[in-house]
């Protein structure tokens, strides 16, 4: 099933087309992330793909995919699976466009003790910083904390 990314105001987009807007601007940053919400049954993971390069161009792209889940699944397995749906995108990518492209993860977890999401804090990070991507976490993670917040909803 080959599944659409949308842009902010819904148009939907091919990884193609994507890959021909981030190779338009060679210097822009790229930042990949993905949150998830559970709503009617149902567990909403959105990815985003946004790329940034200022006073250039500042676009993102959003991807939703859905899990019918009669259970919740608990908040560990739920968030290495953001991360993971991330680190795909991201590799997927670096591939298409530059193997040596920095790109950037963002995962929605916290390094602050007192949030329940710091129990995958460390694993998440290492995970990431291990498959060559720069690493951004709560508080500075607008790709997943925010916009991929945004269409999970």
């Amino acid at each position: 099933m080959n599944i659409k990314w949308k842009n902010s105001i819904g148009r939907q987009f091919e990884i193609p087309e994507i890959i021909d807007v981030i190779k338009k601007y060679p210097s822009s940053q790229i930042h990949v992330g993905t949150d998830s919400h559970f709503k009617s049954g149902k567990l909403i993971f959105a990815t985003v793909i946004a790329v940034y390069a200022p006073g250039e161009c500042s676009r993102y792209f959003f991807k939703r995919t859905f899990e019918n889940n009669k259970y919740r699944i608990g908040l560990s397995s739920r968030l290495l699976k953001e991360v993971q749906d991330s680190i795909e995108i991201a590799t997927l990518v670096r591939e298409l466009v530059n193997p040596n492209r920095k790109i950037f993860v963002h995962a929605d977890i916290s390094e602050n003790k007192k949030n329940k999401s710091n129990i995958v804090y460390e694993q998440a990070r290492q995970w990431i910083i291990a498959m060559g991507f720069g690493c951004r976490m709560k508080p500075i993670s607008w790709a997943s904390s925010s916009i991929a917040d945004l269409h999970a909803k």
